[in-house]
This record gives structure tokens, sequence and C-alpha cells, in this order.
């Protein structure tokens, strides 16, 4: 599995009260494509 498949799969299994986790992750990503 891609890593990018692996995030997907994160953020779906992420509840939904956890914004703070997804936000996280969204910009931990957001850096990683911009690099």
């Amino acid at each position: 599995m891609t890593e990018e498949e692996w995030m997907e799969r994160e953020l779906a299994k992420a509840p939904e009260r956890d914004e703070m986790w997804r936000k996280m992750v969204m910009e931990l990503w957001g850096l990683k494509e911009a690099a």
C-alpha cells in the first residue's frame, strides 16, 4: 500500500470529533507535498 492510501485510510478512520488529529495530518501532508 502506498503512503497516500495509508493516509486516506487513516483519515477515514479518524473520528469526526478528532479534528486536531486530522488538521495535523493534513498540515504534515501539505508540507510534504510542497517539499
